[in-house]
């Protein structure tokens, strides 16, 4: 009897090892203060999460490797059946997972992202031994739903996934935020909830109408028979919740204020993974259901999200706090994504999903290099940063400036390969568009090196001297961020788009 790697159940064995670990280091942890147990509960969570790090890479491998269009790591096991809304018989939730080569992207960057941020969150300079854990315990919940959530083909559970994601996070931001932490959490709350009740409905109508949940079957009876004028209103239910979580102005202000008051490595899964899903969502549901939605609406879509873009860096350059600029940044390099994904080629797709992968990585490190400034100074306000503060952490300095020159797009960073390859594909579908939204590169430029060089090298605009008891970045600090650095430079060196698009 011949067994591949690819009948192996592989997808499910990370999420529950993801969730089952987080819940055994809450129970243990709620029941024991020793400090042994910690430092065991400490490995066994970073063990966790390296373990499930290494199987995205093998199911990357394979799925690399296979036949164009080939699915691999397919598992369906029916979790319950709705009677209420189907008008034959039943309809069957499942356990429905399998993986192309777009959800291994997305399952890779989760496990390599929450692998970082964990190592971060207990090595950085984190004296509260039991929140470390804590914190690190939701992240690995976090990613065991996002793993579920890239890789379901049942619409019903990417809606849960979608919204349970919510709850780790809205803890997080909750228990160990700043100041105004609970006018964020419930902010971010109130925006996500709202909009997803629209999705719903959205949700609800198909249930009644196709008696299906099955993704891809429903890709292709969606599009063709249901009614122009109900299809605009079903479209436009799952428009606003994803372009609330992506998020595309005017459904962003949730945002820059749940970055600033999350603790750094929140803020980290935050902009790397969190703001991916309503991207995802656009790629894996509005694109097949709604094809003939967006034909009609291309230009003014395109517009509203270019537009958007261009609002969101026009507001980051009067920002003085470090922390705002990185947050409004994020939303302008989503705009490059929607933008790319709504310009309906091949260039603007290749380019939005490598812009994906590149901002989590580059907002990663953005966050988590503010983060170890804000232990040593105290502040994300320009203006009350230190002088010539280059001249006394240069290991942050050399570290955080690539990640500077990533987010403006310079050549050899990934940056460059998401941003360039997507104004491409949208100049491709319209001049005018494609060169609008290449203003932000320019505008991204300046509010970036502004803020590199105003925390840095001050330029005369800070009168606090340097305390003589600053240092810079421990090691530990130093090799993550490098990491960072060396997976953003190998992306730019290096990418592979030819496979994304099929």
């Amino acid at each position: 009897m011949h067994l591949s790697i690819t009948s192996f159940p592989l997808i499910s064995f990370s999420i529950l090892l993801s969730i089952l670990c987080a819940v055994f280091s809450f129970l243990v942890i709620s029941i024991t203060k020793e400090k042994k147990v910690y430092h065991i509960l400490k490995y066994q969570i970073i063990s966790c999460s390296f373990i499930t790090f290494l199987s995205s890479i093998v199911m990357f491998v394979c799925i690399y490797n296979a036949q164009d269009g080939k699915f691999l790591f397919s598992e369906l096991h029916t979790l319950c059946r709705l009677h209420l809304f189907s008008t034959n018989g039943s309809i069957a939730v499942n356990h429905s997972v399998r993986l192309d080569y777009i959800s291994a992207v997305f399952v890779l960057l989760t496990t390599s992202i929450s692998s970082i941020t964990i190592l971060f969150t207990f090595f950085s300079g984190n004296r509260d031994e039991a929140a470390a854990i804590q914190q690190s315990s939701l992240f690995l919940i976090i990613q065991g739903m996002l793993i579920n959530l890239f890789t379901t083909q049942d619409l019903l559970v990417f809606y849960t996934m979608f919204e349970l994601v919510l709850v780790p996070t809205f803890i997080i931001i909750g228990k160990w935020g700043d100041e105004g932490r609970v006018y964020a959490t419930f902010k971010f709350l109130m925006y996500t909830i709202a909009s997803s009740v629209i999705m719903l409905w959205g949700i609800t109508y198909i249930m009644i109408s196709y008696s299906t949940l099955d993704i891809n079957t429903l890709a292709n009876l969606i599009s063709v028979t249901i009614p122009s004028q109900n299809i605009n209103y079903l479209a436009l239910s799952f428009f606003i919740p994803f372009a609330v979580k992506t998020p595309i102005p005017p459904f962003h202000t949730w945002l820059p204020k749940a970055h600033v008051e999350a603790p750094t490595s929140c803020s980290m899964i935050l902009a790397a993974l969190l703001l991916k899903i309503g991207c995802f969502g656009f790629i894996k549901i509005f694109l097949p259901f709604f094809p003939t939605f967006i034909k009609e609406w291309q230009s003014i879509l395109v517009s509203i999200v270019i537009a958007g873009g261009i609002y969101a860096s026009l507001i980051t350059l009067v920002q003085f706090e470090a922390k705002k600029i990185v947050a409004y940044s994020s939303i302008t390099h989503m705009s490059f994504v929607i933008a790319g994904l709504f310009s309906l080629n091949s260039y603007g797709f290749k380019g939005a999903i490598f812009q994906m992968l590149s901002h989590g990585v580059v907002s990663c490190g953005l966050f988590a290099g503010l983060g170890i400034l804000h232990t040593r100074v105290h502040t994300y306000n320009l203006y009350l940063i230190p002088e010539t503060l280059g001249k006394r952490m240069p290991m942050l300095a050399s570290t955080f400036a690539v990640f500077t020159l990533s987010a403006i797009g310079v050549p050899l960073t990934s940056g460059f390969i998401g941003e360039f390859t997507t104004i491409f594909g949208v100049y491709h579908f319209d001049k005018v568009f494609g060169f609008l939204l290449s203003i932000n590169i320019v505008l991204s430029a300046i509010y970036m090196l502004m803020m590199y060089s105003r925390i840095f090298f001050s330029l005369g605009l800070s009168q606090v001297k340097i305390s003589s008891e600053l240092r810079d970045s421990s090691k530990a600090e130093f090799y993550i961020l490098l990491a960072i650095v060396i997976i953003s430079v190998s992306l730019g060196i290096n990418p592979k788009l030819e496979k994304i698009f099929s």
